[in-house]
């Protein structure tokens, strides 16, 4: 899959879908609590109070280069695990769709009038790459080790609690140091979330400008239905299943691999991604809880890099990096091989599996 289908499957699968609660007016207010950290044990506890969602989100992205990115999108959720989402702006990504129904995962694009369906997924895998669901949103806002208050604000006409969340210590090069929170005084959730480097500059913010708790969503709303004249092709989440001596006779050479890897990682899957010049292999690994991708193809010098991006250097090693809230990614080439790693172990460990690919 290429072209502006490829490019626009990707956006619409990193779309963050963090969410919050406008609940019924009328709902009596808990007295705060002074501990700050309280605030966050009742955000878990709203959570668990929520059966289902509809909400329009607005992203904002601010990636190397101060390259601001917006996303308007609207959202659906009911539990345990289904969800659905459809891009409302930028102009052209709208109507796009991602859609789990609690076993086939959906990708819908207008504009090539082409939709794929991904058979049999498993509800954690369909999560993958919707990053930041409500649920992985306070599990992620609950880790914070320091928690601070530091005032009272009103987010769409509803009174807020704005709080400080920091790490106890911060990694060297970090790109989120800390992270400001308004939650609804009457339930504790998150409305508004602010992202921030070391710098003190926002790198992500999301805002709930619509949105309606436990209204008992149709289970309808979680069936995709083709409209008429699409396309419909069979996918996998992670491509073509290939063994070694495949993947290296698609790629023309000896697909490289991790000598050292962290305990109880593993090889779960070998696929094939891109077509043409485009062609690339992905070697997936996981134990559960870590996760880890080694993509590689041939090196083109005209086909555009991760412009812009830091490098770092551990002793004689040197990639490009990015960092994301969830992930990191690491980019070099060698010996005509084009490499990305990606995963969310820590950055140091990261280095040391790309340290040892070969």
């Amino acid at each position: 899959m290429t072209g502006r289908t490829g490019a626009g499957r990707l956006a619409a699968l990193v779309v963050a879908l963090g969410l919050a609660f406008l609940l019924p007016a009328g709902c009596r207010r808990a007295p705060p609590p002074q501990d700050a950290g309280v605030y966050l044990e009742r955000m878990v506890q709203g959570y668990e109070a929520l059966q289902d969602y509809q909400a329009t989100v607005r992203l904002v992205f601010v990636l190397p280069g101060d390259d601001r990115q917006e996303l308007l999108v609207r959202q659906w959720f009911r539990k345990p695990n289904l969800h659905r989402a459809e891009v409302l702006e930028p102009e052209v990504f709208r109507g796009q769709v991602t859609l789990y129904d609690g076993k086939d995962f959906w990708f819908y694009s207008p504009l090539d009038e082409e939709a794929f369906r991904y058979r049999d997924v498993p509800p954690d895998l369909a999560e993958k790459d919707q990053a930041h669901l409500l649920g992985d949103l306070v599990a992620q806002l609950r880790q914070a080790t320091r928690v601070t208050r530091v005032g009272s604000e009103s987010v769409g006409g509803r009174p807020a609690v704005v709080l400080e969340l920091a790490p106890t210590a911060l990694e060297t090069g970090a790109a989120v140091a800390r992270q400001r929170v308004w939650l609804d005084e009457a339930w504790w959730l998150p409305v508004r979330v602010e992202s921030y480097d070391q710098a003190g500059r926002v790198v992500a913010a999301t805002e709930y400008l619509e949105l309606r708790v436990n209204a008992g969503l149709d289970p309808e709303t979680f069936r995709f239905v083709p409209p008429p004249g699409t396309r419909v092709s069979e996918a996998s989440l992670g491509g073509q299943p290939l063994t070694r001596e495949e993947a290296a006779a698609r790629l023309g050479f000896r697909p490289r691999e991790p000598a050292e890897l962290p305990p109880g990682l593993r090889l779960v899957a070998i696929s094939e991604v891109g077509e043409g010049d485009e062609r690339a292999i992905v070697f997936d690994y996981g134990d559960g809880q870590w996760l880890l991708s080694l993509t590689q193809r041939s090196f083109r010098p005209d086909r555009p890099a991760m412009a812009g991006l830091p490098r770092e250097r551990r002793d004689s090693f040197e990639a490009q990096v990015l960092e994301t809230r969830d992930f990191t990614v690491l980019h070099w080439v060698v010996d005509g091989v084009e490499l990305v790693l990606m995963g969310n172990l820590p950055k140091d460990e990261l280095f040391e599996v790309a340290r040892s690919v070969r």
